[in-house]
């Protein structure tokens, strides 16, 4: 009964791990943090460590090992949200009107999405 604990524990961490990946994604291609909660991010943050540290007095090694992709994906965010949480990119089908009205109200033209919507890069 024991390895089956520690079975659904290595499944558990493995999902875990899995679930925040379409979010580093959406990050990576975005690079906006706009709706991230940095109190959540340091919740989580946190709370891995305490997780990582019982379990390593406690010498609870699948437990352990289970968490190790959920906790390397938590610092990453944190990463991302330190290195994008000034930037205010707005996003835009290429040739919309909503793109052309923010261009011509807010922006010099000069933005990467700018750029990259007008065909230049």
């Amino acid at each position: 009964m024991e390895n089956l604990g520690n079975i659904l524990f290595v499944i558990a961490g493995c999902l875990w791990g899995i679930e925040l990946i379409p979010q580093l994604i959406r990050t990576f291609k975005t690079k906006s943090v706009k709706d991230f909660s940095p109190f959540f991010l340091t919740l989580c943050f946190i709370a891995y460590i305490f997780f990582m540290a019982g379990c390593i007095l406690i010498k609870n090694w699948y437990l352990l090992f289970s968490h190790i992709v959920p906790s390397i994906n938590i610092v990453i965010l944190c990463v991302l949200y330190w290195v994008y949480r000034d930037k205010k990119i707005q996003h835009f089908p290429p040739d919309s009107a909503a793109q052309a009205a923010y261009i011509e109200k807010e922006c010099s033209g000069e933005c990467d999405t700018c750029q990259y919507n007008k065909g230049k890069k």
